[in-house]
């Protein structure tokens, strides 16, 4: 089971133009990010998140156990200093195409290498085929955007959550990014359901559920 999380402001944007994003989501949003969090195995993010927001990928809102924390890295970007690579609050894995002699990062730390695809990226499907090897059955990837895109354009996303909060960002980053459509037909429609999180809105969409 994989389960994809976007906090979003209600233009659907998951930063401002400069970046920021902490904290777009009010308390409710973010009690059910760490309740993912601790119904997870492992959480996925891109190195992009750990660049920008030093995000840190524990269970801290909610009774739970850390999950595996996964950094897709393939160029070996993650910085040393990274609060997840160092405070050993959970077992951390940085996936990447660099050997594992060229990255300064702590030993406790798991390196696994992987072949990048032709776009230069690791592969969604052999990262949740390295994630099941390893015995994680359920998956939570938390972002960012690019990183969500892959995931979907594989067909490797069972549940997509929305986190949405009612404020007006304007141009800034999308939550989600896919190709241009040039006609309104070609545009898949999900089953979704919605939940009120306090000021914040929870929209579950079933992305193997066409409609």
């Amino acid at each position: 089971m994989v389960i994809a999380q976007i906090g979003q402001s209600l233009d659907g944007q998951v930063a401002t133009a400069t970046g920021q994003s902490k904290y777009i989501n009010h308390a409710g949003g973010l009690k059910h990010l760490h309740a993912l969090r601790a119904w997870a195995d492992a959480v996925v993010v891109g190195v992009g998140s750990v660049v920008a927001d030093d995000t840190k990928l524990t269970v801290r809102l909610v009774e739970g156990t850390n999950p595996m924390r996964v950094v897709l890295d393939p160029n070996g970007r993650v910085p040393s200093q990274a609060t997840l690579l160092n405070d050993r609050a959970a077992k951390t894995v940085v996936m990447t195409a660099r050997q594992a002699t060229d990255l300064s990062l702590p030993p406790h730390v798991t390196v696994a290498p992987m072949a990048l695809d032709d776009s230069g990226r690791l592969s969604p499907l052999l990262v949740l085929q390295w994630l099941e090897q390893a015995g994680c059955q359920r998956v939570l990837v938390e972002g960012g955007p690019a990183t969500i895109a892959g995931f979907m354009t594989t067909n490797s996303i069972d549940y997509l959550h929305f986190l949405s909060s009612a404020m007006l960002l304007g141009a800034g980053t999308p939550g989600v990014i896919r190709p241009p459509l040039s006609q309104l037909a070609q545009a898949q429609r999900f089953r979704m359901q919605a939940y009120q999180l306090d000021e914040d809105m929870l929209i579950e969409c079933d992305l193997k559920a066409l409609i």
